[in-house]
């Protein structure tokens, strides 16, 4: 639990809530959110992740697959930490928070 979101958080995820598991988070477009996360793939956006729509159903968003402000600050009202909208790095108390529940093999 290092507070970094790349491939193995991601890969984590993925496996808790039935997702392909390749450690990647696909068609996301740029922006401060998924700049923070190692193992992003950028695209236009227009279809997404489906790990990250998932995600999105399960914090109470809107699910369109992409990481940004209102999924992140829902992920961290989900969690019970202070929503900021904001991804922190180079560690963030939103993904140690979110480690810890995927490490006890809590779906998120």
């Amino acid at each position: 639990m290092d507070g970094r979101w790349g491939p193995q958080t991601t890969r984590a995820l993925q496996d808790a809530i039935s997702s392909v598991t390749d450690g990647v988070i696909s068609d996301q477009t740029r922006n401060q959110s998924s700049r923070a996360i190692i193992g992003v793939e950028f695209g236009n956006g227009r279809n997404g992740s489906l790990v990250i729509k998932r995600l999105q159903r399960i914090v109470g968003t809107k699910q369109d697959g992409l990481i940004g402000p209102n999924t992140v600050r829902a992920l961290q009202k989900h969690l019970g930490i202070v929503q900021d909208g904001v991804i922190s790095t180079p560690n963030s108390a939103m993904v140690r928070a979110l480690q810890q529940r995927l490490n006890i093999g809590k779906a998120v």
